[in-house]
C-alpha cells in the first residue's frame, strides 16, 4: 500500500495534518480568512474527516466528502455538530433552495482536473447567498521553491497541484477575488495559495459554465 492509499484512512490522514501543524494551521486560517460570524451556514466541499471542527463553534456547518470513510469518522466524532454528505464535487446532494454564507474548499483543488475544478465553481455559484464568499486553500508551485515543498509535493495524493495563474485561470470571471500566497502556515515550508471568491451583487446564474 502506497502513501497516497494510506492518507485516505481517517486515522492516517488525522496523524498527517497534525504532524504537518493543522493545531497552529487552523486557527490562522480561520481567523484571518474564514472569519465565521455566529450562525453562519458553512457549507464544506471536500470537508475529509472535518476536523476543521475542532476549531469552529456556533456555525451551521454542511460537510461533504466522497471518501465514505471520512463521512464516517466525521458523522461519529462530529455528527452533533453538523450533517454530513457522502458525493463528488458536482453531484446534486443539496435541496434547491440551500443557500450558503461560506463556501469552503480546503485542499481541493489540487486534487481536480480543470473540468471537476469547474463543477466545484458552479457549485459554489449555485449554492453561495448573494453576500456569501467561496474560500480555498491549496498548495501552490513557485519557479523557485524549497527542497522541503517540493518533497512535500511529491507526497501529496493531489495530481494538479498548480502555480498561482494555474489557479486563476479556474476561477470564472463572474467571481471577483481576492488572491495571498502564504509560506508561514504550516510548521514545514509549504507554499499555500489562498483564494476568495465573491460573487457580484448582479450576475446570471449561467455564468459559470
Amino acid at each position: 500500500m502506497n502513501f497516497q492509499k494510506i492518507l485516505g484512512f481517517p486515522l492516517c490522514y488525522k496523524m498527517f495534518t497534525f504532524i504537518m501543524g493543522d493545531n497552529t494551521f487552523y486557527p490562522k486560517y480561520i481567523n484571518e480568512y474564514i472569519r465565521p460570524k455566529r450562525g453562519d451556514r458553512i457549507l464544506d466541499i471536500g470537508c475529509g474527516p472535518a476536523d476543521i471542527l475542532k476549531y469552529l463553534s456556533d456555525v451551521d456547518y454542511t460537510g461533504i466528502d466522497s471518501n465514505v470513510r471520512y463521512i464516517q469518522s466525521a458523522q461519529q466524532k462530529y455528527g452533533s455538530k453538523g450533517r454530513f454528505l457522502c458525493s463528488a464535487v458536482g453531484e446534486d446532494v443539496l435541496s434547491a433552495d440551500s443557500r450558503f454564507d461560506i463556501i469552503m474548499a480546503n485542499g481541493v483543488l489540487h486534487h481536480l482536473n480543470d473540468e471537476d475544478a469547474g463543477a466545484l465553481f458552479a457549485t459554489a455559484q449555485q449554492y453561495l447567498d448573494p453576500a456569501g464568499r467561496l474560500i480555498s486553500y491549496d498548495g501552490c508551485r513557485l519557479e523557485k521553491q524549497s527542497l522541503i515543498t517540493r518533497a512535500l509535493f511529491s507526497f501529496d495524493r493531489g495530481k494538479f497541484i498548480r502555480t498561482r495563474d494555474g489557479y486563476m485561470r479556474l476561477v470564472p470571471p463572474c467571481f471577483s477575488t481576492q488572491v495571498t500566497i502564504r509560506h508561514d502556515l504550516t510548521f514545514f515550508p509549504f507554499t499555500i495559495i489562498i483564494i476568495e471568491c465573491r460573487k457580484p451583487d448582479e450576475q446570471s446564474d449561467s455564468c459559470v459554465a
